[in-house]
């Protein structure tokens, strides 16, 4: 089959959403699918270092191009609203003019506009419209009474104009199993990562200090990074030396400046550093040489619903894996198991299996070696690209059946 990814974020290099694209794409390519990303509009903010600027090439074998023909998005807003409208247009005439070549587009991420642009577009010349979704919709945004009744009529309506929809976890199946039509095919393709990417090294003795990492966004309502900074003074306060490194960056200046002062507040400069964003290759590196790895998600309904990226990337280095119990976590990381798990925004308990695993480090190993062998099993990208090829190719030929909706760890 012949598959476009429609996207509107940073790629090839960008965040978790940017990954889980860059594994839709490899998975169905590598299951014998011919498969090209375009990206309809820039990225790359203005005032910020861009991660990419090329508008074409090819990425771990997997072809790319900006259709705005830029990736930087301009200061001036009429030139933004010109590129988008370019991006979306150019996109739209690449299907017409390909459409009997043109099997399926999924599309992962844009606005309304673009939604029933794209579902013209699919209408007119019979191509298969599938969409993801990872989290909840307007799950970031605060409404007045206008802006929940256009929330609500979105939710209820948009998502039935898709032939199937990708879903990442089962609890978020349960909130779009009513939002969708009858017609509209689902299967639940969990967190991606790629189990040759990480290489287990369980050999290497602990580090001295105790080193600890986060990877993620620099904010305390998605990722609880200020409960981990305070979990990691208790941990501090007891006498264990320990090293905490923040990997991610942001470009809001608010949760950055929170961070920075919460650390002076509780003088930990010494032990704590931010990295900001690493280059793929360091990034893989830190994270297979550290002692643990940290995930203190709080307690809230985006937590409940999502399934954090980050976590199969840990697993896979064979490393302890310590997160909060929110969401599915729980149906994939047994206690002591598999992993570790604490209460969300429990602080105490955090600190408490933090200082556990120092202490019973060699246990902690052999749980994370269990870990990396159930994100290969379950987490791999060949093998959920198989599923989703198997699940696309069902749609394209009109097929009642799909494969199972689910995988879970038991």
């Amino acid at each position: 089959m012949n598959i476009i990814i429609i996207y509107n974020d940073s790629f090839p290099v960008g965040k978790a959403c940017s990954n889980r694209v860059k594994y839709f794409a490899k998975g169905l390519q590598e299951a014998g699918n011919n498969v090209k990303i375009l990206i309809h509009r820039p990225t790359e903010l203005y005032g910020y270092k861009p991660l990419n600027t090329n508008i074409n090439g090819s990425f771990d074998g997997i072809d790319y191009f900006y259709t705005c023909n830029t990736t930087l998005r301009s200061k001036h807003f009429i030139i933004r609203r010109f590129h988008d409208l370019q991006g979306f247009t150019k996109s739209g005439f690449y299907f017409i003019r390909n459409s009997k070549k043109i099997d399926a587009i999924l599309f992962v991420s844009g606005g309304l506009i673009q939604t029933l642009f794209y579902k013209i577009i699919t209408k007119l010349t019979g191509i298969v419209y599938l969409h993801q979704k990872g989290e909840l919709p307007f799950i970031y945004k605060s409404f007045g009474k206008i802006g929940k009744l256009y929330s609500d009529w979105y939710v209820n309506n948009i998502y039935k104009l898709f032939d199937g929809l990708i879903i990442i976890s089962d609890n978020l199946y349960d909130y779009f199993k009513t939002k969708i039509s009858n017609k509209t095919k689902t299967i639940i393709i969990p967190i991606l990562a790629d189990s040759n990417e990480f290489h287990i090294n369980n050999n290497v003795p602990k580090s001295n200090p105790f080193t600890i990492v986060y990877a993620g966004t620099l904010c305390q309502k998605k990722d609880g990074v200020l409960n981990l900074i305070r979990s990691i003074k208790l941990v501090d306060n007891k006498g264990y030396k320990v090293k905490l490194l923040i990997v991610g960056d942001t470009q809001n200046e608010s949760d950055r400046n929170k961070i920075l002062k919460l650390i002076d507040e509780l003088e930990l400069n010494s032990v704590i550093k931010l990295t900001g964003y690493l280059p793929r290759e360091e990034y893989v590196e830190l994270l297979s040489s550290a002692d643990l790895l940290t995930l203190a998600k709080p307690k809230s309904i985006e937590s409940e619903y999502c399934f954090p990226t980050k976590l199969g990337e840990y697993l896979l280095t064979g490393k302890p894996v310590l997160t909060t119990d929110t969401g599915v976590i729980s149906n994939y990381i047994k206690e002591e198991w598999n992993g570790f798990l604490a209460e969300p925004d429990n602080i105490e308990m955090f600190a408490q299996k933090i200082i556990w695993i120092i202490e019973n480090y060699e246990d902690a190993l052999l749980a994370g070696s269990k870990g990396r062998e159930i994100a290969k099993n379950i987490f791999d990208y060949k093998i959920n690209g198989t599923k989703l090829s198997e699940f696309i190719t069902c749609i394209v030929d009109n097929k009642s059946e799909h494969p199972k909706n689910s995988i879970q760890y038991k």
